[in-house]
């Protein structure tokens, strides 16, 4: 049995959006050249989550609309950033700490076989961003740690 490790790194486009990391986790696999186990896969981020779900469009619309209906901008005491110590210009992102905490997963963990991630006919493994884009300013791009365990 073997551990193999890779960090992918991702930028995102959008405040929201749902990306479809399936084949990204399927190339670090290969990578790693082992043919069977699991794989945990992991946002290294606080304001992103992990799903399987299917990359479909308008589901991620409905997705988006529930969770600005749960979770809106604007009211969170993470908004006051004068009564933290962090940064001035850290971003007003209460909303999207509490979509990551409350829907999606910080990780996922899959078996694998033949070097792919065993997953049904339309599962997908989805990354969730909730306060894009990334970068801002030039600064750090999302991660994305990928774990195998396998032979």
């Amino acid at each position: 049995m073997t551990i193999h490790t890779k960090t992918l790194e991702l930028k995102t486009e959008h405040e929201a959006e749902f990306i479809d990391i399936t084949a990204k986790i399927n190339s670090a696999l290969a990578e790693m050249k082992t043919n069977t186990g699991i794989v945990l896969i992991q946002t290294l981020n606080t304001t992103t989550a992990l799903y399987v779900n299917e990359d479909e469009k308008y589901l991620f619309e409905d997705l988006e609309k529930h969770l600005q209906e749960k979770a809106p901008k604007g009211g969170y005491k993470h908004d006051q950033i004068a009564l933290r110590d962090c940064p001035e210009d850290e971003p007003l992102n209460g909303h999207a700490h509490i979509k990551a905490s409350f829907y999606g997963s910080p990780s996922v963990t899959l078996a694998y076989d033949n070097g792919s991630i065993t997953i049904g006919k339309w599962q997908r493994v989805l990354f969730a961003e909730y306060d894009g884009p990334c970068p801002r300013d030039n600064k750090d791009v999302r991660k994305i740690l990928v774990r195998a365990i396998g032979e």
